[in-house]
């Protein structure tokens, strides 16, 4: 999800690219667990919000890379043009922190690649925020959903993911009926 300042009146970061180049921005990758989890999921999430970019079309100057309550802190100061965060709705960190005197507002993620990015941009599926999934955001928002996947460097490990493979495709029933909704 993309955060800016209201009276920004950017239309998507589809089309940030023509209004915004050069300008600083902000990603951010959320997640929990011990350090090293924290550290790999921040590295996707920052890779995730990069690629979205790209495909945009967006070429910011400066990219940071904060704790969301500083990047918060910064884009309350207008001193950010945007924070990008990747996680799951609803975010429990932007439903704790962002308020509606904030002036902020989520900013809607479409993507309409090229067709040199088309094989990037099939990873990123066309998904909405509905009204209210955070108190202060009235109406649906477009975004986009980052397909799952399970990767291994080097040959290290491939038994591990054929082994989870199996398991998933012999527990799907279960999975289905028990599993996380996304």
């Amino acid at each position: 999800m993309t955060l800016a300042r209201e009276t920004d009146g950017l239309p998507s970061v589809g089309v940030l690219g023509a209004d915004r180049r050069g300008r600083q921005q902000e990603r951010e990758g959320h997640g929990r667990g011990d350090a090293e989890e924290r550290a790999e999921t921040r590295a996707r999430g920052e890779r995730s919000a990069m690629v979205v970019l790209y495909i945009a079309g967006v070429h910011p100057a400066d990219v940071l890379t904060l704790d969301f309550s500083d990047a918060l802190a910064v884009l309350r100061r207008d001193q950010l043009d945007a924070l990008f965060l990747v996680g799951g709705a609803p975010v429990p960190a932007v439903a704790a922190e962002v308020v509606a005197n904030d002036g902020l507002a989520l900013v809607p993620v479409r993507l309409q690649p090229v067709s040199d990015e088309a094989p990037l941009a099939a990873h990123y599926l066309p998904a909405s925020l509905a009204a209210r999934t955070y108190p202060w955001q009235p109406e649906p928002v477009d975004t986009v959903a980052v397909w799952s996947s399970i990767v291994t460097s080097g040959t290290e490990g491939c038994e591990a993911i054929g082994v989870l493979a199996r398991i998933s495709i012999d527990h799907l029933a279960w999975l289905r009926a028990n599993g996380h909704p996304k």
